[in-house]
């Protein structure tokens, strides 16, 4: 009985160490995929940072153009409208 015990003992170790093992490699696993969701994230906020900069960056240089050309056009009407009065600026 003393050598079935033994054996038992020993599958017993082995199985011990074997789920140990497996423990720790589902928890370097967990740990990494976390780790790379997490990254993921950082990298999608920083996509979209960008974007958000790209786009106000697109509509201040659009606005600017845009009031500019409003103010060329509104200081040719007042040349206008004063030189039809006969005023020089």
């Amino acid at each position: 009985m003393d050598k079935v015990e033994e054996q038992l003992a020993s599958v017993c170790e082995k199985l011990k160490r074997k789920t140990e093992y497996l423990s720790s490699t589902a928890d370097e696993a967990m740990h990494e995929g976390f780790t790379r969701y997490i990254n993921a994230q950082k990298a999608t906020i920083q996509d979209a940072e960008r974007i958000a900069g790209e786009v106000v960056e697109s509509t201040e240089t659009l606005a600017k153009t845009r009031l500019e050309k409003a103010l060329a056009k509104a200081k040719e009407e007042l040349n206008s409208a004063f030189r039809e009065e006969g005023v020089r600026l």
